[in-house]
């Protein structure tokens, strides 16, 4: 559910303002709604800039993300000229632009009226802002994400600052171990702010209750219960885990009750809470590279934050970020992760005993059907090519929302039997859950 800056060129759009589109989950050639133009933009700018003299002079929208790279909105990129009291001159300038799926079909549908929107703007007007106060006031110059240039609800969007003019890019394969680090270090500070946001109440973050699955969102997602009957077929295939498979089916009845319990907030003095990203993917990501690697990582898309549990932003980390390699180091990312979460609770004055390194451990061994949700309905997407998914979805004839589904599931099926890192990664995982009794009912 990223807003992603990966610009694309846009064909003849087929749908426009409304139209009915089938298997639209993959698509980003659309047009933009009529209410998104130059008057909007121009309205923005002034705002931002508190000039009411400024005009936009020239105007290009065009679709800003690749296949699979948003689900919760449709994304574009603005290209714009315009004249100030700062300068007479023509400036260019290019923003981001998330809008709610307008379009009738697969999108619009899942999200329904679910607060996506108004999360993200929460985070962006209020949280987001505070926790880069508290940051900078320990010495700490990172940023934490993009700039707020204007937002509005009813119709929904939100614009943002393009950092690609910084040298921001998305990044889209497995990340190494040492770049592991960097990401989970700054999620240590997020969690961190939070952690101390809520303790000290400064503000109430417990309000922050709508995440995936804790909103019921995931059961208006189709996929989710079809992407479990195929990992299981999956995993059956392998022809050697027959005890896992039958406590798979057992858990089928479950799923969404197990899950639901992953996502719902700590108890008071039972574990412990923090304002979870809630969709920290890789493509929710932007890098800026120098010659030794990655030099800052910029977070981005806080549509679907919730209080709750770390164990889903990290596990995140773990599956939908990290290398396999990477992920072998475990035990170090998390006291990397831990080490910075409690460092910087000491520089902002926090006087009260975090949780310890066994309490963390804790958390994730208690949430770990978090590592059956991602392994079931995230981990194929994450190896698949989503490019060439949707072409060939485009491709196939007399489309329709459950078509579009059964080709997802089959594309699903190919790559759990492929001899391959997914087929490594779920072999490796497998013992884990039986182990660990994420498999028991």
């Amino acid at each position: 559910m990223s807003e992603g800056v990966a610009e694309v060129e846009a064909k003849p759009p087929t749908v426009v303002n409304g139209q009915k589109k089938m298997n639209d989950l993959f698509d980003t050639n659309i047009a933009p709604p009529d209410w998104l133009n130059q008057d909007l933009l121009q309205k923005a700018l002034r705002n931002y800039e508190s000039d009411n003299t400024l005009l936009v002079t020239e105007c290009n929208i065009v679709p800003a993300t690749k296949p699979g790279d948003n689900f919760a909105s449709v994304v574009y990129r603005a290209h714009l000229a315009f004249t100030s009291k700062k300068n007479s001159s023509p400036e260019k300038l290019s923003v981001i632009i998330k809008v709610k799926p307008f379009v009738d079909g697969l999108k619009k549908e899942m999200m329904g009226e679910v607060p996506f929107f108004e999360t993200e703007i929460e985070m962006y007007t209020k949280v987001l802002p505070e926790m880069q106060r508290l940051l900078t006031q320990t010495g700490d110059s990172d940023i934490i994400a993009p700039n707020i240039i204007y937002h509005g609800l009813n119709p929904d969007f939100v614009i943002f600052e393009d950092i690609a003019k910084y040298g921001y890019v998305a990044k889209h394969d497995a990340l190494n171990y040492d770049s592991t680090v960097q990401v989970i270090t700054k999620l240590a500070k997020l969690h961190a702010l939070s952690y101390y946001i809520q303790n000290e109440s400064i503000l109430d973050l417990t309000t922050f209750d709508k995440g995936l699955i804790t909103d019921g969102i995931g059961e208006k997602m189709e996929f989710i219960p079809q992407s479990f009957n195929t990992f299981i077929e999956g995993v059956k295939s392998y022809g050697k885990y027959d005890v896992i498979v039958e406590k798979l089916k057992a858990v089928q009845p479950f799923f969404f009750d197990k899950l639901g319990a992953v996502y719902k907030a700590n108890p008071n003095n039972f574990g412990f809470n923090v304002l979870n990203h809630g969709d920290f993917h890789i493509r929710n990501l932007m890098f800026r590279f120098n010659d030794e690697g990655i030099e800052h990582v910029s977070f981005i898309d806080f549509q679907i934050c919730f209080w709750g549990t770390p164990a889903v932003d990290l596990y995140y980390i773990l599956y939908a970020m990290a290398s396999s390699k990477a992920r072998e180091r475990q035990e170090e990312l998390l006291r990397i992760y831990h080490d910075k979460f409690c460092s910087l609770l000491t520089d902002l004055g926090y006087l009260k005993k975090p949780p310890s390194l066994l309490d963390l451990h804790i958390e994730l061994l208690r949430h770990g059907f978090m590592e059956v949700f991602l392994a079931s309905c995230f981990l194929p997407i994450f190896y698949m090519d989503l490019t060439k998914f949707a072409a060939e979805l485009e491709s196939q004839e007399n489309g329709s929302e459950e078509k579009g589904f059964e080709f997802m599931l089959e594309f699903q099926m190919k790559i759990y039997r492929e001899e391959g890192e997914l087929k490594n990664v779920i072999e490796t995982l497998l013992p884990k859950l039986l182990h660990t009794g994420q498999l028991e009912i």
